[in-house]
């Protein structure tokens, strides 16, 4: 079973966290995970579906934060 929970990534301080909550109500995920580190591919795959997960590495098929924010309407 392959997992569509959402991975944002950016560094640390661009406002990952502070926004979290913005961010997971317009992708329609309801669980926040935040990582400092990389998560693990594994760890990713296991994610239920309604996952948001934020990290300060780019992981495969991570959306970068500045992308996701415009798409959320939140962009600067």
């Amino acid at each position: 079973m392959t997992s569509t929970a959402l991975v944002i990534y950016g560094p640390q301080g661009c406002g990952k966290s502070r926004n979290a909550a913005s961010l997971a109500k317009f992708y329609g995920k309801s669980v926040i995970y935040d990582y400092d580190e990389k998560p693990s591919t594994r760890r990713l795959r296991s994610m239920p579906d309604e996952t948001l997960v934020l990290t300060n590495e780019d992981v495969p098929g991570a959306v970068p934060f500045a992308t996701a924010m415009r798409a959320a309407g939140l962009g600067r």
